[in-house]
């Protein structure tokens, strides 16, 4: 009481109460000071509200402890708590106390009033009932769309992680849905043709996988909840002005490559080496940001960047032929999904001449990478799975902000790194996650 007392005789305009237990057991006493000097109470606490707040916008712990009695069900049940992706929560509550607007002379625009599912108002508490859904439909399923540009590791690896989830929820805990696969085979304008049959089909939740999808599906959709993954850097994409500001029917997971760490590693293990060749394609917003990261890191190690552009697989030989006849001492493929298709092949060629191959994806190593350091796809899959499911539960995707995450594995090819005759030092090599040794 002697904080609030103090508090309010410094002429402040509102009471703004966060989540503090200690605030909350004397909450008594500050709204007998909020009434004193007719100062409102703001609270994150849906239960405030017929405590004496005048405005509330929060949480309600009930329905956070229908969510987490649902998750002690599936371990029950024979889950993994470490396999179970965390949950966002499923409902912020907004609440108003019209009748000490009125004592405090605050004018509440009747929009306002009319969206709160809490009101006092004529000395009357009402709340508008909330249920968490258990399933998303009782008399059909709903309709998910899984959409990924083009068939390549890094775009395959967390469609999987995203389908291993929801397939789960769906078999294991009666989720009423249908999933639906897309893919534009890498074509842009296929790409265009598909995001207006999605949005044509009245699918109510879509996921997409890379900035293309992304980009593409956010031209022609602006109602249906839209979960993105695979996306270096959403806000250079368009779809949003930071990781908190963004379009109102979307959200999902920004995973940037680690470009400047890889070159770092790069001068580490090739300290004679003078040249990198890259092929990025300028229609692909991920491959240009990871080509601009590049040229910085470039020059801070003391690398010449030798950069090539296509617009399609078509052009990669041609491309690859004038690196190889510029000399380039590293070969790197970082953020472009339309080299990314044919990493096999381009390792293949690499091996042979002996020129280390380094990609931002971990799984590329599978397919004949030197080096490899980035993000698990998988792991980012199951990621924007728990925001997809959190939606389907109740949240609004614009309430949610889009999440920065970037699991990072290294992997190294030991018999190419022996075959290239390149030492990797003991503090490298702790930090491997895989190692291939044939």
């Amino acid at each position: 009481m002697q904080a609030a007392q103090s508090l309010a005789s410094k002429n402040i305009c509102a009471f703004f109460l966060i989540n503090d237990l200690t605030v909350f057991d004397a909450l008594e006493s500050v709204v007998r000071i909020s009434k004193d000097y007719k100062k409102p109470i703001f609270a994150n606490d849906a239960d405030c509200l017929p405590n004496g707040a005048f405005l509330v916008f929060g949480y309600e712990y009930y329905i956070s402890g229908v969510q987490a009695a649902r998750l002690a069900d599936r371990i029950i049940r024979g889950e993994l708590p470490a396999k179970i992706p965390y949950e966002h929560y499923a409902h912020a509550l907004l609440g108003i106390n019209k009748d000490l607007a009125i004592e405090y002379g605050i004018n509440v625009p009747d929009s306002l009033f009319s969206r709160a599912e809490s009101k006092v108002y004529k000395g009357k508490y009402t709340r508008k009932e909330f249920r968490l859904p258990l399933s998303m439909g009782k008399d059909k399923p709903m309709k998910l769309a899984m959409f990924q540009y083009a068939n390549n590791l890094v775009l395959d690896r967390c469609v999987q992680g995203f389908r291993d989830v929801m397939i789960r929820e769906k078999y294991l805990h009666g989720r009423k849905m249908d999933l639906v696969n897309f893919n534009s085979q890498g074509d842009y304008a296929n790409a265009q043709a598909v995001a207006r049959d999605i949005v044509s089909k009245d699918f109510d939740y879509i996921a997409t996988f890379s900035s293309i999808v992304l980009q593409t599906m956010a031209g022609v959709n602006t109602r249906i909840p839209h979960v993105f993954s695979a996306v270096t850097d959403p806000v250079k994409a368009g779809v949003a002005s930071s990781l908190t500001d963004h379009r109102p029917n979307l959200t999902g997971i920004a995973t940037p490559q680690p470009v400047a760490s890889t070159i770092r590693l790069m001068r580490a293990l090739l300290p004679l080496a003078k040249k990198i060749g890259i092929i990025w394609n300028t229609s692909e917003v991920n491959s240009e940001i990871c080509t601009r990261l590049a040229r910085e890191a470039c020059r801070i190690y003391g690398f010449r960047l030798l950069e090539r552009t296509i617009t399609g697989t078509n052009e990669i030989d041609e491309a690859i032929k004038s690196l190889l006849d510029e000399g380039m001492d590293i070969f790197y493929v970082s953020g472009d999904v339309t080299t990314s298709q044919v990493i096999p092949v381009l390792a293949k060629l690499m091996r042979e001449r002996k020129i280390p191959f380094f990609t931002n994806t971990s799984d590329d190593i599978k397919s004949g990478t030197m080096l490899s350091y980035g993000a698990d796809y998988y792991e980012v899959g199951k990621k924007a799975a728990g925001i997809m499911l959190g939606i389907m539960d109740g949240a609004a995707p614009a309430d949610i902000p889009i999440e920065l995450y970037v699991p990072e594995a290294l992997a190294i090819n030991l018999a190419i790194a022996r075959e290239e005759k390149i030492s990797i030092p003991d503090s490298i090599m702790k930090k491997a996650t895989i190692k291939l040794s044939n």
